[in-house]
């Protein structure tokens, strides 16, 4: 306990440095006097933002003012020739602050219940994690940037890495007319565990092919191939994440976003698992 509230005070010193900082450098310097522009430029005046899901927090994308999110997945994993099919349910939350070329967020500790026939049941909430990244090649085609994922272990027994996790990574993107095509690639590092665990236990590459497309001006499509290298094993999940953002536009810049998505497992993945975001877009803070 006393770790995890450490590990929460430290957190918090983290993001508030990191959103100053980055405030700072990429920020709007103007003063009341200031003249406002004509027009926005770039991807502002283009329309509302898209964004991955399940490549949220390495996307090739800022939130513009406040943007926090809700949400809950269900997925199974069934196995016919070894111990028994696995069940998984996780209820998460993230908010994130940003503009055009910078942002910073936080994912709040999920809760997660995972049930595997023959084995047992675990319950409880995961680590916290905290991430900065900054995209300063931004054009009307192209997007290229990088940040740091900080994780935290907040979690309950069994259910975290009791290890604090250091992952950086790249992303970019490329517009295709109406439809981006983005990529994100990092190595997930930890601290060395305690013995007999390896050292490089919980270290994995994480990356994420994506390709969203607006239907009309209140719904995307988005799919998503999603890759981890397990470095402790050399296995490599891979699942493919169709999904969708309808877009409901409740005044003063404000948006409602209703986030569906389904998965399918290729290798080493659940077999399925179908979720649901809801989150708010405050364009305006």
């Amino acid at each position: 306990m006393k770790k995890q509230i450490q590990s929460l005070m430290l957190a918090s010193l983290v993001l508030g440095t990191a959103s100053a900082a980055l405030a700072g450098a990429y920020g709007e310097k103007g003063t009341a006097e200031e003249i406002p522009a004509a027009a926005p430029s770039g991807e502002e005046a283009a329309g509302p933002v898209m964004r991955r899901s399940d490549g949220f927090v390495t996307d090739a994308e800022t939130a513009r003012g406040l943007y926090a999110e809700v949400g809950s997945l269900y997925a199974e994993e069934y196995h016919p020739t070894i111990v028994g099919d696995a069940q998984f349910n996780k209820t998460w939350a993230q908010l994130a602050y940003g503009r055009e070329m910078w942002e910073v967020g936080v994912a709040l500790p999920s809760y997660e219940y995972l049930h595997q026939e023959g084995v047992g049941t675990l319950k409880d909430f995961t680590d916290l994690r905290l991430w900065a990244k900054v995209l300063p090649i931004r054009t009307k085609l192209f997007t290229f940037g990088g940040g740091l994922v900080v994780t935290f272990p907040t979690a309950g027994s069994g259910l975290g890495t009791d290890e604090y996790g250091f992952e950086p990574f790249v992303t970019g993107a490329v517009q295709a007319g109406p439809a981006s095509i983005r990529y994100s690639g990092g190595y997930n590092v930890y601290t060395a565990p305690s013995a007999p665990l390896a050292k490089d236990t919980f270290d994995s590459f994480d990356e994420n092919l994506a390709v969203l497309a607006p239907v009309c001006e209140h719904v995307v499509l988005r799919t998503e191939l999603t890759h981890q290298h397990l470095t402790v094993n050399d296995g490599d999940p891979v699942m493919v994440v169709p999904g969708a953002d309808v877009r409901f536009d409740l005044g003063n810049n404000v948006d409602l976003l209703l986030r569906p998505s389904v998965g399918v497992g290729i290798t080493e993945a659940p077999d399925w698992q179908v979720g649901l975001g809801l989150a708010v877009n405050a364009g305006g803070l």
